[in-house]
């Protein structure tokens, strides 16, 4: 705008000074001094237009690298998070994976605890019922043997019965347990 004002202050200055500083009454004058000052202005104006249009066209290249720069850091950053979350999920499965392994082999120790302790049992049970019987072979009172005998055969019969629970137990479990490690490894396959 201020290139504007100076330029048609220069024209206009020009021209009064072409006609020894006097106002005209002419018509023809004054159309040629509009004729003048369109001639000058004229380019002057369309060569700032024309920058001008050059300084648009220039900022809205930067505005496009800028923007072209920014996506693809963008990008980056959003592949980088997929990554990253594609790392936790497979941390999560496997941590889920040992969890689930800790407790099939929590639960298998104490299976095979309690099978010791029926077994151990079971045969201080049958100790018992011997020495029961070879005293109950030597005694008189066979009453009292009887219902001792009884009792530890019941006892003997429990822990037994307890025993076949569990290793009927351990074994269900290890089926299902290698069951699922069989569908799982052919559901990966497929």
């Amino acid at each position: 705008m201020a290139i504007h004002i100076a330029i048609t202050i220069v024209a206009v200055s020009l021209y009064w000074y072409a006609l020894d500083r006097k106002l005209s009454s002419e018509s023809a004058d004054w159309s040629a001094f509009g004729s003048y000052v369109g001639g000058v202005l004229g380019p002057a104006v369309s060569f700032v237009a024309l920058i001008a249009v050059l300084r648009t066209i220039s900022l809205q290249r930067d505005a496009v690298n800028t923007q072209r720069t920014q996506f693809q850091q963008l990008e980056k950053i959003q592949q980088n998070t997929l990554l990253s979350q594609l790392d936790q999920l497979t941390l999560a499965k496997q941590s889920e994976q040992a969890d689930v392994l800790a407790y099939k082999t929590a639960v298998l120790k104490v299976a095979e605890h309690q099978i010791g302790y029926y077994m151990d049992a079971g045969q201080k049970l049958e100790g018992r019922l011997d020495m029961l019987q070879q005293a109950a072979t030597q005694s008189t009172d066979a009453n009292s043997w009887i219902e001792a005998l009884k009792k530890v055969a019941g006892d003997r019969d429990i822990a037994q019965s307890r025993l076949n629970g569990l290793q009927a137990f351990v074994l269900k479990f290890m089926l299902k347990k290698h069951t699922t490690m069989r569908y799982k490894s052919t559901s990966k396959t497929s």
